[in-house]
């Protein structure tokens, strides 16, 4: 089967039909020295990683809280919400909230997607936000509607099962 979609004057457009077999191949575009470029790939490209990081490190800068909504429209900053602490502060042990939010928006940039586990404390209050590898979540829609992301945890080589509810 063709990659490409023949036009109305019998040539191609560059781009593969919705019923090709394009969609089936694996994540990543080829170049013309044939190397399958991927997220992990192009970050080694100096400009790529020099864009990601300036827009990273831009988006990373704006305030960031919780706001709470009023009935008539309004809304209020909410400093005391238990996640406008830890986005505002100290998302987890190891990053400030600026690095959190950079590398949120690396992992959208590169990858499509940002995902953080919500670590609870004894009574259900969330007290990490830990940054999970998008190329290792797998979004779930179980029968009832919710969400259940499959987490192949890179460390632990173990699958985990988060649930929607779980934070």
């Amino acid at each position: 089967m063709s990659r490409l979609r023949a036009d109305a004057e019998g040539g191609s457009s560059g781009a593969p039909a919705p019923w090709d077999d394009y969609w089936y191949y694996t994540v990543g575009a080829g170049s013309s020295t044939g190397i399958r470029i991927t997220a992990d790939t192009v970050k080694r490209i100096a400009c790529v990683y020099a864009c990601v990081s300036v827009i990273g490190k831009l988006v990373a800068s704006f305030p960031l809280g919780i706001y709470r909504e009023f009935d008539d429209g309004g809304k209020d900053l909410a400093p005391k919400h238990p996640i406008h602490q830890l986005i505002a502060t100290r998302p987890n042990s190891k990053q400030t909230s600026f690095e959190w939010r950079q590398m949120m928006q690396g992992h959208l940039e590169l990858r499509g997607n940002a995902y953080s586990e919500i670590i609870l404390d004894g009574r259900s209050w969330p007290i990490q936000l830990l940054p999970l590898h998008p190329d290792k979540v797998t979004v779930e829609i179980m029968r009832d509607g919710r969400l259940r992301y499959r987490y192949n945890d890179p460390l632990t080589n173990q699958v985990r099962m988060l649930l929607q509810e779980d934070g």
